[in-house]
């Protein structure tokens, strides 16, 4: 009899031993289980978080880059709107510099004929020939000189329009 109460006390002990281990182990896996969930809720903020951050890091970049196109865009503008001006100047110089060599080219014709050439001497006619001359190389000088200046203008030109940044050309596929 003592046995089997022995054995009823052992089986008990040992159920309620593997009753406590259980519960242990079923506390142990809860605990577990709800700091992963803790922790994936912890990820799931944090990557919350920096996807905000990067979208404001990503409206912030627009709108600076949408400043800098309006910036780009007004500089074009007033580049252009100053390049008509400098048209416009520039056509008035050349109107003005085309009514001035007019009235040069009739100064000199008036100057080389002499108004009575009948009656002027040998000598004033050599000295009107000498300054004419004379008038005749510094034009040509200048000639000489404005060509290189447009000539190396133009070199320039070329240059900058060489140099000037193109769009990559597409890969052919």
């Amino acid at each position: 009899m003592i046995v089997p109460r022995l054995l009823d006390r052992a089986a008990l002990i040992a159920a309620a031993v593997a009753i406590v281990a259980l519960a242990a182990n079923t506390v142990r896996v809860v605990l577990e289980r709800n700091a992963a969930r803790a922790e994936t809720a912890a990820v799931k903020f944090e990557f919350a978080h920096h996807r905000e951050v990067a979208a404001l890091a990503a409206a912030d970049a627009e709108r600076a880059y949408r400043r800098q196109e309006a910036q780009w865009t007004r500089q074009h503008e007033d580049a252009r709107r100053q390049h008509e001006v400098e048209l416009q100047a520039q056509a008035r110089r050349v109107a003005a510099a085309a009514a001035d060599g007019q009235r040069l080219r009739h100064q000199l014709a008036a100057f080389a004929a002499g108004g009575d050439a009948a009656r002027d001497s040998v000598d004033a006619c050599r000295r009107r020939a000498a300054t004419l001359g004379q008038l005749l190389a510094e034009a040509d000088g200048l000639a000489g000189e404005f060509a290189a200046a447009a000539e190396q203008h133009a070199g320039e030109v070329r240059l900058l329009r060489d140099a000037w940044p193109r769009p990559a050309a597409p890969e052919p596929q």
